[in-house]
């Protein structure tokens, strides 16, 4: 089914016919299998609005990836965690420790803002977010938001937001402690300790991971790369998270993260053990408060660094970016809604062994907003104003509404702006950049129906990105007219008493309107499917992956075939307080590419023992 599905090329026409024809089929079929308990989701999300929205009143589409989850993905990678939720694709160079990136829904790796406790963390040289160095036992969950987001955040969040909120203190005193082993040398182990006392919770983690790897190349990378020597990655990390009850229900919370990673890549077959360091942190202190009943005041200050070293035969190169941001937000409840009102101040610096025409930016902006839900109606309306050192000022907005049609049925629509600014490479970096690179501008429509019965959901949404001024490289940093990002995706998930499935189909097309051409690294079609069951003490599942051919370049010259991947495990909690779990990568050892030239893993198997006292 999937290789029959990799092959096959659809029009936008015959799409939309193939999912209206498969929801109208689920529809059907789901009255018949519902139980009376609802389908469990999180009680409420943050960053599709920036207020705690109850998920049942979204009307922007977010996916939440729980620690539990994430517990289930042993030895992945963040972006491969990601990429596994329906309308996100990845491409990476290599294995861990090397670049990777995440498009969601057919936009550019640098249209998706990452955010740590709400601290934006990035290279402002290269423009895109930092997953790669970031760890996954630090994370208490992940919220994915597919959609324009400026209106809330300003540059960046052209196609989504990717949220990791890391793990705070508990109620009372809780360990957790981990080790894994796999094949290829993998290594991984971490401790953890929460609790709380006299209005004091805290929560403190360290770890470490290492692997001797494989070749991140093949003999198809460009310029004369390829080495066939294994290329190993190690990295420890820690995290901090204090929070203090002041007085009258006014917190003062502090989150610290950090992490460093050492990798090795391939330069040619004369250069040995070239290596990258990547060292990140991300600092949050934030108190928050009631003025009134009804209205909620939050400051802020964070500052996020992202430092790039790089060894190799050409020589040593730096790359520092250091983020900085001041907030204030309000938060008055009304009887139509809350209202979100608030300031930030923002700077990005940047030091490096490259000599840049400027090294630093600032922006100030305003936002304001309205959330509400009543009696089945939802609605959503965002503007904001960004004035940019560089580029002046620039103003975004977000308007969406959904209504519950029936107890099964809810449909939502919204419409959205957005913009990007170029970065620092783009515009200064010596024989590429381009100075007179303007910022790129984003319109977004979407629309969505779900239903709901009883365990099961079923969830189809049509959307449509224009992004103006898009910027590319090739041939040289230029602003094209515009790129087209459109498409559909189809999801569903159920859960019958010990067993639970999810599954997502997209349909894609994301092409340079010029010359039609498809974006590098996007499939046209993508699909995934997991299940889980539990039976006693023992836990078993597994999940597939299915994408379509990609082109490489611009050009659509260099084409990477489509594949299909297959990954299992099975946990067995012998004691309420410890559980071991068996799991296999990669089931089929299948051979694939996410850039031309660029390996992926083979088939791993990793062997973990958890300790979490209840």
């Amino acid at each position: 089914m999937a290789h029959t599905l990799i092959c096959y090329t659809m029009t936008s026409t015959s799409n939309a016919l193939r999912i209206s024809l498969f929801a109208s089929a689920l529809s059907s079929a789901l009255p018949t299998l519902a139980q009376q308990d609802p389908i469990t989701l999180p009680n409420v999300v943050v960053t599709a609005s920036r207020l705690e929205t109850r998920t049942d009143a979204l009307i922007s589409d977010v996916t939440v990836i729980s620690s539990v989850e994430l517990e289930q993905q042993s030895g992945r990678t963040l972006t491969e965690i990601i990429s596994k939720t329906a309308g996100i694709q990845m491409a990476a160079s290599g294995g861990r420790g090397n670049t990777s990136t995440l498009f969601v829904r057919g936009t550019e790796g640098r249209h998706v803002l990452l955010l740590v406790d709400g601290i934006r963390m990035g290279s402002a040289t290269l423009g895109t977010p930092s997953f790669d160095n970031i760890a996954l036992d630090s994370i208490e969950r992940i919220e994915v938001l597919k959609g324009p987001a400026s209106a809330l955040y300003g540059s960046d969040a052209v196609g989504g937001v990717v949220q990791i909120i890391t793990k705070k203190g508990t109620k009372s005193f809780a360990a957790n402690a981990k080790t894994s082993i796999g094949n290829g040398g993998y290594k991984t182990a971490s401790a953890g300790l929460s609790g709380s006392a006299d209005g004091v919770r805290y929560a403190v983690g360290v770890g470490g991971q290492s692997e001797n790897g494989y070749s991140a190349t093949n003999q198809k990378v460009p310029f004369d790369s390829f080495h066939p020597d294994k290329d190993s990655y190690r990295q420890t990390n820690a995290y901090a998270n204090l929070t203090l009850d002041v007085m009258n229900g006014w917190v003062i919370d502090t989150r610290l993260s950090s992490a460093k990673g050492v990798g090795h890549w391939d330069n040619g077959l004369t250069d040995e053990n070239p290596t990258t360091q990547l060292n990140n942190q991300v600092l949050s202190l934030g108190l928050k408060g009631h003025i009134t009943p009804q209205w909620t005041l939050q400051l802020r200050f964070g500052q996020a660094n992202d430092n790039l070293s790089t060894h190799s035969g050409w020589g040593d190169d730096d790359y520092d970016t250091k983020n900085i941001l001041w907030s204030w937000t309000n938060e008055v409840t009304t009887p139509i809604g809350t209202v979100l009102a608030g300031w930030e101040r923002q700077k990005d610096s940047i030091q490096s062994t490259t000599l840049y025409n400027q090294t630093q930016r600032s922006i100030t902006a305003g936002f304001l907003g309205l959330t509400g839900y009543h009696n089945g109606h939802s609605w959503q309306a965002n503007v904001r104003r960004d004035n940019n050192s560089q580029f002046g000022s620039a103003t975004t907005g977000l308007v969406g509404y959904g209504y519950k049609l029936n107890p099964n049925w809810r449909l939502h629509a919204s419409y959205g702006t957005s913009f990007k600014a170029p970065s620092f490479n783009q515009l200064y970096y010596p024989d590429f950049g381009n100075a007179t690179v303007q910022p790129e501008k984003g319109t977004n429509k979407e629309i969505g129906l779900t239903y709901n019965r009883g365990r099961h959901e079923v969830k189809l949404t049509r959307f449509h990105n224009r992004v103006q001024g898009f910027i590319t490289d090739r041939p040289i940093v230029a602003n094209i007219p515009y790129a087209r990002m459109t498409g559909w995706t189809i999801g569903y998930q159920s859960d019958w008493g010990n067993t639970s499935l999810h599954a997502s189909l997209d349909f894609l097309n994301a092409s340079n309107v010029s010359t039609n051409a498809w974006l590098q690294r996007r499939a046209r079609q993508y699909f995934s499917l997991g299940s889980e069951t539990s039976l006693g003490a023992w836990t078993f599942g597994g999940d597939i992956l299915a994408l379509s051919k990609r082109f490489d370049d611009t050009a659509n010259t260099v084409q990477m075939a489509g594949f299909a991947t297959a990954d299992v495990y099975a946990n067995y909690r012998f004691h309420p307080e410890w559980m071991l779990q068996g799991k296999i990568n990669n089931l089929s050892n299948k051979h694939y590419e996410l850039a031309s030239g660029y390996n992926q893993a083979g088939r791993t198997a990793l062997l973990t023992l958890r300790y979490q006292p209840k």
